[in-house]
């Protein structure tokens, strides 16, 4: 009895215990290029996948769910209350590089069972500066297309996972 009552104590604290996250490998660097322009979102069809790129270098995934239209997707990010909670999210967080024609985006995925957020890459190729195509990661060799819509309002890129 007290070795059960011992282990539930132990596994209560592992998750309660402040979330860890893997280090980001790529190092977070102001983009001044104009290889990609980054005055709105990028997203896919049909999914409607989407994330805004930053001229600070800093990634923040949007989530690929997002069932209305671009000028619906405008609306909802024009409200902070509509997105708040996304920003204490580390997996909605990442940084990106570009070098020549290709992008390379480095985030956060969903904690494990410990609250570990471990890291994934995507790797993509820019077609021009509103149109890219982006691995899916882990091992599937599939690309998906992003297209850029511009908009007036994007979430802002402070946060507390990236320095």
């Amino acid at each position: 009895m007290q070795k059960a009552i011992m282990l539930i104590i132990i596994l209560g604290s592992l998750t309660t215990a402040k979330c860890s996250r893997d280090a980001l490998r790529i190092e977070r660097q102001n983009y001044t290029g104009n290889n990609l322009r980054i005055d709105g979102v990028y997203y896919n069809k049909p999914q409607k996948g989407h994330f805004f790129l930053y001229r600070n270098g800093v990634f923040f995934d949007g989530g690929s769910r997002f069932n209305g239209s671009l000028d619906e997707l405008e609306r909802y990010y024009s409200q902070k209350e509509n997105y708040k909670t996304a920003y204490e999210l580390p997996y909605r967080w990442g940084v990106f590089k570009i070098d020549n024609n290709e992008i390379t985006i480095e985030k956060w995925i969903s904690g494990d069972a410990f609250g570990r957020y471990k890291t994934t890459k995507y790797h993509g190729i820019i077609i021009n500066d509103t149109t890219m195509l982006l691995n899916r990661p882990g091992g599937i060799l599939e690309l998906d297309t992003f297209y850029f819509h511009k908009v007036s309002i994007k979430p802002d890129s402070t946060n507390i996972f990236i320095k």
